[in-house]
């Protein structure tokens, strides 16, 4: 197997800001104490990855994130499994990019709600049943 891609918080939100996607792993009450600031972010929860990571592009740039980069690193080896080429992990996961204080994080009382079936351009009432979040900055209400 490819050995797995790591990056740094600072570079990961570089890779943001040129279109790649943040899959993050974590589990729904860990992304509602903190939260990635990114343009465009997919929630996976590493205990349902095996069913749901289907939804990820898998012509598009991923980089997978969780608490400290371990749970992220699993999700990029079975992304890797399954014929993802173009994954990265995000190296330290939410606590190194808490320690570099140039990285974009909404945290606690200031994260928006994170809608179980919210997807970007599209009203809430038009979105069928999913186990994904997708959630744009400032469309997460």
């Amino acid at each position: 197997m490819a050995k797995i891609k790591h990056v740094t918080p600072s570079v990961a939100f570089e890779m943001t800001k040129k279109g790649a996607l943040f899959v993050d792993v974590r589990e729904e009450g860990e992304i509602a104490r903190k939260a990635f600031d990114v343009p465009e972010i997919m929630a996976v929860p590493l205990s349902r990855f095996q069913s749901g990571f289907k939804k990820i592009p898998v012509n598009r740039k991923v980089i997978l994130v969780c608490r400290s980069g371990n749970r992220s690193s699993t999700a990029t080896n079975m992304l890797m499994s399954h014929s993802y080429k173009n994954v990265s992990n995000l190296q330290g996961g939410i606590i190194v990019s808490i320690l570099e204080h140039n990285v974009p994080l909404v945290l606690e009382q200031n994260v928006p709600p994170l809608l179980e079936h919210s997807v970007p351009g599209i009203p809430e009432h038009n979105v069928p049943p999913t186990d994904m979040r997708i959630c744009n900055t400032g469309n997460c209400t």
